[in-house]
């Protein structure tokens, strides 16, 4: 039996012994801050429950977070000594996930890429000087005003953005985000943006770390490649559909299985149309893909560290070869203009929104 003297002591031992492996509910009580152990990391949140060695913390916006007891920084877990939760009945449970949450999608049908009988396309014009037409109808809208639209807070401290892909004939965009959790293969959380209409249409996650590439028109489908460190671990795509649901998975493939190291990474990516894309590789090997098989149409030779530009219309895309800037008419196949320019290392290009202009961006210069 324990002493007088003892007792109290004895008992604040048992209770906390007891959050840990209990699950007990909170009265409602003012917002606290949180700290882990190292000090590095705080959050202001109120204390919602206990549940098996957890505690469960609700920020101001309504988003939940959870950390270990043992985590938690000294005066935190005194804290919870102090202020023992209640022993009623528990009037919390799993928080249920919003549908696009609520189940991990398919495996995507895998697709194998045969490049052999693939054409290239030879980077010699077609016609003599620096000229071809610019439609008017597909020119963009350059009217579009300026809109805001507020991004939900990172789930974890470790989660980071792994990419945006912006649809620049619309207003839509896609936001991408990565958690090494659950280890080994993380967790990829995706938010669909409008700024025309500033709001947010989609929010989700899944398994694995991906980062999006690009986006088409109505944001119902979208290329995400895989975002893990290190050369070669950018290979893999993906092609997904988006709806009210969630995320369905439909072809996985690698592009570029044929090279090696880091020229199989993915570095650049747009749709033309829901049935047809293009992809950039390390190597400089821009190719034209079919939507429904990943099958290859054929292939042009640029500046692997280049970022390409779309006409409006899409009909054209302007690329770089570091030391000369071409013009290719996608739908033929065919190099159109060509154009010598100063060495452009790491060069990005982009159309004006009405096409007619276009502009190199390389080493602290533009032309």
């Amino acid at each position: 039996m324990f002493s007088s003297i003892h007792r109290p002591v004895a008992l604040a031992a048992l209770l906390f012994i007891a959050l840990l492996s209990h699950v007990v509910a909170v009265a409602a009580e003012k917002p606290r801050t949180w700290s882990d152990k190292t000090g590095k990391y705080k959050v202001e949140a109120t204390l919602k429950a206990v549940t098996n060695g957890k505690v469960i913390l609700l920020r101001p916006n309504g988003d939940e977070l959870q950390i270990d007891v043992a985590k938690l920084s000294a005066a935190d877990q005194k804290y919870l000594q102090d202020n023992p939760p209640t022993d009623d009945d528990n009037p919390f449970q799993p928080a249920e996930k919003m549908p696009a949450e609520a189940a991990s999608p398919a495996a995507a049908k895998e697709a194998k890429v045969d490049w052999t009988d693939v054409p290239t396309v030879a980077q010699t014009p077609t016609a003599d000087g620096w000229k071809f037409a610019v439609p008017i109808e597909g020119r963009r809208n350059a009217s579009l005003k300026n809109r805001s639209v507020a991004l939900p807070p990172k789930s974890n401290f470790f989660e980071s953005v792994a990419g945006m892909a912006v649809n620049h004939g619309t207003s839509r965009a896609l936001i991408g985000y990565t958690l090494g959790e659950p280890k080994p293969i993380g967790t990829t959380r995706i938010v669909l943006c409008d700024f025309e209409q500033g709001k947010i249409l989609l929010k989700a996650e899944t398994p694995g770390q991906m980062a999006p590439v690009a986006i088409n028109d109505d944001g119902s489908l979208v290329l995400m490649r895989r975002a893990e460190w290190g050369h070669g671990k950018a290979d893999r795509m993906e092609l997904w559909n988006l709806n009210a649901k969630g995320i369905s998975k439909t072809l996985q493939w690698i592009p570029y299985e044929d090279a090696q190291g880091g020229n199989r990474d993915i570095k650049w990516g747009a749709f033309l149309a829901d049935d047809r894309f293009l992809t950039l590789g390390a190597s400089g090997r821009l190719a034209l893909w079919k939507s429904s098989s990943a099958e290859p149409v054929y292939s042009l030779q640029i500046d692997g560290g280049s970022v390409p530009a779309l006409t409006p219309d899409r009909k054209h895309l302007a690329f770089s070869t570091g030391q000369q800037v071409g013009v290719l008419d996608i739908d033929a196949g065919e190099v159109v203009a060509m154009q010598s320019t100063e060495r452009t290392p790491w060069p990005q290009l982009c159309f004006n929104p009405d096409g007619t202009r276009l502009a190199v961006v390389a080493h602290g210069k533009i032309l």
